[in-house]
């Protein structure tokens, strides 16, 4: 999967940002809001998962680590009902 990296929301900012230590609900609503108003959020949130980030701290496409695992287990329990 390609992603061009030159059209992210979080390009050029600091990138401690997306590893918040608590994600506490300000930073958490921060992140969402720029991550969802990206034209990249589901390439970054794919190339994530691609790359093992399934079950790293962080934001990835708009989503932490829990969100990412249950869109997981989502995808496999679909594939395993299809």
């Amino acid at each position: 999967m390609s992603v061009d990296w030159s059209k992210a929301r979080c390009r050029g900012a600091d990138p401690e940002a997306y590893f918040p230590r608590n994600e506490g609900v300000n930073d958490v609503r921060r992140l969402r809001e720029r991550c969802f108003a990206c034209l990249i959020r589901l390439g970054c949130l794919e190339d994530a998962l691609s790359r093992g980030e399934k079950d790293q701290h962080g934001f990835w496409g708009g989503m932490n680590v829990r969100e990412r695992l249950a869109l997981i287990r989502s995808r496999a329990k679909a594939a395993a009902n299809a």
